[in-house]
């Protein structure tokens, strides 16, 4: 009896022998896809906290020479080149432009009490390829805005 059950069990076995195969294909595909996703997630936030840290370096900056708008801009430009390299950013006073690009804008005036915003936009490449096609871009369209108060000169 107990060898008509062992050969029972073995030709069951060979029936489903290409079901653990298909199985596992569908599953690392699946966890590759996250695992990938989860990485161009972490490298975009990346991307943003440099955007954000550019950001805040030209609006202290600007805090003390609202006027000087050229110096503003090379502050964020020069403030670091990994993992973006924001030397080839370029100023533009049109806040509302979503490409590469800085943007510095001061509220009512450029003397003391007043706000000074600047704003770095940046596209992010999307390294996983097949995600592109599923979202409908390769890139990711990231902006960075830090607002400081104006602290000199003084207003006339």
């Amino acid at each position: 009896m107990t060898v008509f059950i062992y050969i029972s069990n073995k030709l069951k076995l060979s029936k489903d022998k290409g079901q653990s195969l298909v199985e596992f294909a569908i599953s690392l595909t699946l966890l590759l896809t996250l695992l990938v996703g989860a990485f161009d997630f972490g490298m975009a936030f990346l991307d943003y906290v440099a955007l954000r840290e550019a950001a805040q370096e030209g609006a202290v900056y600007g805090t003390i020479e609202p006027t000087d708008v050229t110096r503003i801009v090379d502050r964020v430009k020069d403030s670091s080149n990994r993992p973006v390299d924001f030397s080839t950013f370029s100023y533009s006073a049109d806040c509302s432009n979503t490409e590469d690009g800085i943007c510095v804008t001061i509220t009512p005036t450029p003397c003391s009490g007043s706000e000074i915003m600047v704003r770095v936009n940046y596209r992010y490449q999307i390294t996983m390829p097949f995600i592109g096609t599923i979202i409908g871009t390769d890139t990711i369209p990231l902006h960075a805005t830090v607002s400081n108060v104006i602290l000199s000169p003084l207003c006339p």
